[in-house]
């Protein structure tokens, strides 16, 4: 049996599991510090221009995703946890276990993950997006739902086994929920700068009467390059 996790919806692959509930293994990760997400809106990666781009649900290619970094001592421990979860839950006809699709051990000697969940099935039906709450558990809206990589907090995902078109078996992390309790909205690349304390403003009474135009919203730059290695591409 071929597993295509990336484009399907849970009940869709508990139909395709035959009811085993097994198959599936929902993980609570804590303590992560995040990269790239990418939930405030469907996104998928423009080839011509190299780089991730919003749009509908309903696109080719639409999805939520999110990373996260972790110790190697603790991403070694995820990879053993989703080894045993796929020798557990694998079909018999599904090869040997080979990867954690998205895991990626990086220079510094830290393990990146990814979690994603695509905007629609194949059938064409939207999915709902993940669920996003902050540290009292209340739900992101607007533009704290734009939160940039540094941001810190929890994420919830399913572990399933599957087995990608060239024939690798691993398992494949589809995300279900993002609890932020640090949220970063800075720039990217300040490190250059130092911080200074920020001197206290003068009261209203002493300012000029002529009003100051807001100043709109920072938003969040596009990747130089999404980091496809990976990814699943069904």
């Amino acid at each position: 049996m071929r597993y295509g996790i990336a484009s399907k919806t849970v009940e869709e692959l508990f139909t395709m599991s035959n009811g085993n509930r097994d198959a599936f293994k929902r993980v609570v990760l804590k303590g992560l510090t995040f990269q790239w997400p990418r939930v405030d809106s469907c996104y998928r990666f423009n080839t011509n221009e190299q780089r991730s781009e919003k749009c509908q649900s309903s696109a080719a290619g639409a999805s939520w995703s999110i990373g996260w970094s972790m110790s190697r001592e603790d991403g070694d421990k995820l990879v053993a946890d989703a080894k045993a979860h796929y020798e557990a839950t694998a079909d018999k006809n599904m090869p040997e276990f080979g990867k954690v699709f998205g895991a990626k051990l990086m220079d510094d000697g830290t393990m990146s993950f990814r979690a994603k969940k695509n905007g629609s099935t194949r059938n064409g039906d939207m999915n709902e997006p993940p669920t996003l709450v902050n540290g009292a558990k209340q739900k992101l809206t607007g533009e704290e739902t734009s939160f940039w990589t540094d941001s810190k907090g929890s994420v919830r995902i399913t572990m399933f086994a599957a087995k990608s078109p060239s024939g690798d078996g691993g398992v494949s992390f589809l995300l279900d929920a993002v609890q932020v309790t640090e949220f970063n909205f800075g720039g990217e690349g300040m490190d250059d700068f130092d911080d200074h304390p920020v001197a206290a403003s003068r009261p209203l009474s002493e300012r000029a009467a002529a009003p100051v135009p807001p100043v709109p919203p920072v938003k969040q730059s596009a990747a130089i390059k999404e980091i496809m290695e990976d990814e699943i591409p069904f």
